[in-house]
């Protein structure tokens, strides 16, 4: 299953940012394109949800694989599909092609 998600002001360091999905309602941010997203490990990501985060997990930055670890502990994480970054390049809003279900909640 290929979602798309879009980050927005996330930065490296565990900073905090607004995560927008098209299954959710998405909130509009900075561009953040695969270059700044390969360097955001650790960065803490909040949705539209009440309470809902998201945290950023660089697996590997050369071969762009990023985990997003949801709140849902009990099934597997998504990752952002390496061959989806920058969808969209060139506009204000980039969305990245994500495999699997991001539930910011524990369901």
């Amino acid at each position: 299953m290929l979602a798309t998600s879009v980050l927005a002001t996330a930065s490296p360091a565990g900073a905090t940012a607004p995560l927008g999905t098209k299954s959710l309602a998405g909130i509009p941010g900075v561009t953040i394109d695969s270059k700044t997203a390969l360097r955001s490990d650790g960065a803490r990501l909040t949705t539209a949800l009440p309470g809902g985060t998201i945290k950023v997990d660089v697996l590997n930055r050369r071969c762009r694989l990023i985990r997003l670890i949801d709140a849902d502990r009990n099934d597997a994480n998504p990752l952002i599909n390496p061959r989806a970054f920058d969808i969209n390049k060139g506009n204000r809003q980039i969305a990245h092609g994500i495999w699997l279900v991001l539930r910011p909640i524990d369901i």
